[in-house]
């Protein structure tokens, strides 16, 4: 891990991006399904292990199409993680259904089974995980759950590309996987996503929602001379871009090496915080590997003597790159979460929305969850920073500590000597009074 290697990797990316797409626009490739476009989802679905994939305008459609795929509709619920961007679920929106929130692992921060299962009902269609941050969620305890109560599931791999639950590639292990190929993505279009499903079935439902005449060959059709158009489905227009994805084809091909960098630099920082008690970098569960990385290491702020700003204070002044993705939480709109008052308000009526769902990992992630740009950590200085960083905070940490010990003895010692003197005071007035009586 040094700043030269990741020089050179980063170097070599973007020449080779600049040299695939000026051959595309020489050659024209600028629309349609060219060969890169289609090697490009034969090789995903290859790397993720399953049979079928389809390159998409971006992730958020994948949702859609994946959603819509499956069935999920008016009177349908879905269950979600909070702790995720709104395109996780907002589709189940569009497409009529209703969103159930469930919290999350304060540990891993990943949605938690138990707290599925717990919201399941008989109108539960398909459950959404969110390998946030690269880190797998337990998906032993959600595939459980799918078979007993019949569920499907979807997995948001936008962050976790490369990632593993056991033996097995993140996007294998539920009925469709769909990933972000946007900018700040490990494999990226600029804007773009891809779906994959080992079903030749919903592949072809998620083509018909949002491509125009493509079916399970991921070709145009044969009859394209005679019918350009031929079952548009929905009519939709959500297929990638060539160029984007003639991008997103570089970073697949160097993805294996993008990985071992960037889980180096987390291991190192996992290193440095495991002598912590102020941060504590999130961690995968037995039988997860993380990858992708996205946004850098996650870090949380587990000190209760120690605000967000404050801890953020003292990184920046060791010369430290950290930052916060903060935004109100989702469960906390009741257009989202509350299917009646979102219908009325589009209609102008004004009702009183359900409860706010309780969710507390979830809003102490919001708001305590911070990220580390790993690259950064390719420097010797800032390797050095880290350290200095985490021994400043242990010290502060332990200064206040003793500030408090010291208060806290000093009440105490108040509050004893305030009692002495009322047991002073007592004794010499019964004193007194027995020496009257006397």
């Amino acid at each position: 891990m040094n700043s030269i290697t990741w020089t050179i990797f980063n170097f070599y990316k973007r020449l080779r991006k600049l040299f695939v797409v000026s051959q595309m626009i020489i050659q024209n490739q600028t629309s349609l399904y060219p060969n890169i476009v289609t090697d490009f989802e034969r090789d995903f679905a290859s790397m993720i292990g399953v049979t079928h994939a389809a390159t998409m305008s971006n992730g958020t459609s994948g949702l859609e199409a994946a959603f819509f795929a499956l069935g999920v509709g008016p009177g349908d619920e879905v269950i979600a993680p909070s702790y995720t961007i709104h395109s996780t679920f907002s589709p189940v929106l569009i497409l009529g259904a209703t969103v159930r929130f469930a919290d999350i692992n304060p540990d891993t921060l990943t949605i938690d089974p138990e707290e599925v299962e717990r919201l399941v009902t008989e109108r539960t269609k398909a459950i959404v995980v969110v390998h946030i941050w690269g880190n797998p969620v337990n998906m032993d305890g959600i595939m459980d759950i799918s078979k007993r109560y019949y569920l499907k599931v979807i997995e948001d791999c936008s962050h976790c590309h490369g990632a593993r639950w056991g033996d097995k590639v993140l996007g294998s292990i539920g009925d469709i996987g769909v990933f972000s190929l946007q900018q700040s993505k490990p494999v990226s279009a600029g804007e773009g996503g891809i779906v994959v499903t080992q079903s030749a079935d919903l592949l072809d439902r998620m083509l018909a929602y949002g491509h125009q005449g493509r079916r399970v060959s991921g070709t145009l059709r044969e009859e394209i001379q005679t019918n350009f158009f031929p079952g548009t489905g929905t009519g939709r227009k959500c297929r990638a871009h060539p160029i984007g994805i003639a991008l997103a084809r570089v970073d697949l091909d160097t993805l294996s090496v993008y990985n071992k960098l960037h889980s180096e630099a987390w291991k190192f920082v996992s290193q440095v915080l495991s002598r912590s008690s102020v941060l504590k970098v999130q961690t995968p569960q037995p039988g997860g590997t993380m990858a992708g990385y996205c946004f850098g290491a996650a870090v949380n702020l587990v000190h209760p003597g120690f605000t967000p700003e404050e801890v953020i204070k003292i990184l920046h002044s060791c010369g430290l790159m950290v930052k916060r993705r903060m935004h109100k939480p989702n469960h906390h709109w009741p257009h989202i979460y509350d299917r009646h008052y979102r219908d009325t308000h589009l209609l102008g009526e004004i009702v009183e929305p359900e409860p706010i769902p309780y969710l507390p990992y979830t809003e102490r992630a919001l708001t305590h969850v911070m990220f580390f740009p790993l690259q950064q950590f390719a420097r010797r200085s800032n390797r050095n920073r880290l350290n200095k960083a985490v021994t400043k905070l242990q010290s502060e940490a332990e200064s206040r500590h003793n500030r408090e010990y010291s208060e806290e003895n000093s009440n105490v010692s108040a509050e004893q000597q305030q009692s002495d003197s009322v047991v002073s005071k007592s004794f010499q007035s019964t004193g007194t009074s027995t020496g009257r009586s006397q």
